[in-house]
């Protein structure tokens, strides 16, 4: 069967060879130039991060649930929007955190996270409500912002279950600090892995995000070259 050749322009200018064959038509690329990549919009996005850590009576839901949610947004760069943050503790009854296990109960009687859950009177609706604005007043548009944080996949879908419309607000991407170490630990030399700033791992939301802040800007810094590294 004869091939069928036209010709075709690219954003650029250039032309290029469409072969139809077969009904099945392919773009022979071998004329275009890196001029076209090069004129294409940017790919380094300076849109804001969300970063949020949360709480909960276990990793295993939808039956364990949320307890303590924290909640920063920093600029591309990782400079904090405003320093206070968004912090809220859930209304749980005492039967829900009876059925913790050791760990959790541990941990979260520690942290004095047990007494704010009952003396509390956020719902999750209310909760929901109130981290989602807060994340708008800093991220007005929809789908632009990635929510960030240490294993945040597990924080992730929790609030897509039980506060669906704040993961929907955000961009389907994630920014995973843990991701981060775990390449770190496998192609970085030992002192830059001797650098890591030391967390205190309190289980405490608030403090926690903050310490993954700090741990992406080490990683900033010394692996992306403060971001401002150009070919």
């Amino acid at each position: 069967m004869a091939d069928n050749t036209s010709s075709a322009s690219l954003p650029g200018g250039e032309q290029v060879a469409v072969l139809a064959q077969a009904g099945t038509s392919t773009v022979d690329i071998s004329t275009t130039s890196t001029s076209n990549v090069n004129n294409q919009t940017s790919l380094k996005s300076t849109n804001p991060l969300v970063w949020i850590d949360c709480e909960m009576t276990g990793l295993n839901p939808p039956q364990d649930k949320l307890l303590q949610i924290a909640c920063y947004i920093t600029d591309s760069q990782l400079t904090l929007l405003e320093p206070t943050g968004f912090e809220v503790v859930i209304s749980r009854p005492q039967s829900l955190l009876s059925q913790m296990d050791d760990w959790c109960t541990t941990t979260h009687t520690s942290t004095g996270l047990i007494p704010r859950v009952l003396f509390s009177t956020t719902t999750v609706t209310e909760a929901s409500n109130q981290l989602l604005s807060y994340i708008q007043k800093y991220v007005p548009e929809k789908k632009t912002a990635i929510m960030c944080g240490n294993s945040i996949h597990f924080d992730k879908l929790f609030l897509s279950i039980e506060m669906p419309e704040v993961v929907e607000w955000l961009n389907y991407r994630v920014g995973d600090v843990s991701s981060i170490k775990e390449f770190a630990r496998r192609w970085c030399d030992e002192e830059v892995l001797e650098g890591l700033p030391v967390k205190k791992y309190t289980h405490e939301a608030r403090e926690d995000i903050l310490e993954s802040i700090e741990e992406a800007r080490y990683y900033r810094r010394v692996l992306f070259r403060g971001g401002d590294f150009k070919v």
